[in-house]
């Protein structure tokens, strides 16, 4: 099920951040400390093989977050945009603030906020947010995840390693199986979907 997400263009992000920032985002990330946590995470995107004109959701995934999150800031970006284009990004509900920010099409970034505080405790296999992407020529581009920070409920610095993803486009591309390979993070595939229409 997707959830939509409030898409705030640069000027009005840029804008308004500096007062939701004083007044919503820094009571939930305290400054960026040198303590972090024991055990490395891995914050990855999966690799797609996929069609010209298909609809590919990209989820980008969190293996373990030990004592929880409290919010993240990223951008991901496509190396070659002459493959598929973003069309927009989903972000689990749970983390209740979130600005998006489109900057291409082959480029956008995000910023959460569980402020809710649900997103507490030993977790696993959480997906912080998932790509929409369509497809548009052959070839293939790196799926690049820029992690400005990731701080677990304790406003402190998660220990993270970003492994990248990737896209693959055939010009003959048989999906009998109506998806993309299942799975999750550096192990399996993003849903493939069918052709736009």
């Amino acid at each position: 099920m997707n959830f939509p997400v409030r898409v705030v263009r640069r000027p009005i992000m840029f804008a308004a951040f500096p007062i939701l920032a004083a007044l919503v985002v820094a009571p939930y990330w305290g400054p960026l400390v040198s303590k972090v946590e024991a055990a490395v995470s891995t914050l990855s995107a999966p690799s797609i093989t996929t069609g010209i004109g298909y609809a590919v959701d990209v989820p980008i995934t969190l293996d373990s977050a030990p004592n929880g999150i409290s919010g993240f800031e990223m951008i991901i970006s496509l190396d070659n945009p002459a493959v598929a284009t973003i069309d927009g990004i989903v972000i689990p509900p749970e983390l209740g603030l979130t600005y998006v920010d489109q900057i291409s099409t082959s480029q956008i970034a995000i910023i959460a906020v569980d402020l809710s505080q649900v997103l507490q405790g030993n977790l696993t296999g959480l997906t912080l947010a998932t790509l929409n992407l369509t497809t548009t020529k052959q070839g293939s581009t790196a799926i690049h995840i820029s992690l400005t920070r990731l701080d677990d409920d304790d406003g402190l610095p998660l220990d993270i390693q970003v492994v990248d993803g990737s896209l693959t486009v055939k010009k003959k591309f048989n999906n009998t199986g109506g998806g993309g390979g299942g799975g999750k993070g550096n192990n399996g595939g993003g849903k493939g979907g069918g052709p736009k229409k």
